[in-house]
């Protein structure tokens, strides 16, 4: 009777390790923009606004699938390189259903970093708020994480330079 109790016991403590529990997200809280990087873990967009507080925000809303979007894309490369060791980040966040999809796009435009996936859309409610229904779309936030332009320009229209350098100088 004491084996049968005891070997359970003893499974539990060669196998169990001591990882810390999974993190439970609802992902049907829509106050929330959830989102995914290309290793799976999981985010949200107050997370990232928190993170780069101090720096110009400039977020692209695009999809694999979406021609202008993409079309924009060596543009945004051109705007990223100029500000390269400025207070200034570039988030990409695809509103894919295809992750496989979004993974290949990522590595056509040469979006290694701060690139994520959106769990959420359409019903997230930025999403909502914003009317974030076409793609491209970009959003502009200052220093202080605030947004200052939920339809900012387009990475192409140099008068964007001239925006950002307006609010780096802050």
């Amino acid at each position: 009777m004491k084996w049968t109790l005891l070997i359970p016991v003893l499974f539990c403590l060669i196998s169990c390790k001591n990882e810390p529990a999974p993190v439970v997200v609802d992902l049907t809280n829509n106050d929330i923009i959830h989102l995914e990087d290309p290793a799976g873990t999981y985010t949200n967009l107050e997370t990232i606004l928190e993170k780069y507080k101090g720096k110009v925000i400039y977020i692209d809303y695009w999809a694999s699938w979406c021609r202008p979007c993409r079309a924009q894309m060596p543009s945004s490369r051109e705007l990223k390189k100029k500000y390269t060791d400025k207070e200034v980040v570039f988030i990409y966040i695809s509103v894919d259903r295809d992750a496989k999809a979004w993974a290949n796009a990522n590595q056509q435009e040469q979006i290694i970093e701060e690139t994520y996936l959106a769990l959420n859309y359409p019903k997230g409610k930025l999403y909502q708020l914003r009317n974030v229904s076409n793609i491209p779309r970009y959003m502009l936030y200052g220093k202080d994480g605030r947004m200052i332009d939920d339809a900012a320009m387009r990475p192409s229209n140099p008068e964007l330079t001239t925006i950002i350098d307006g609010l780096l100088s802050l």
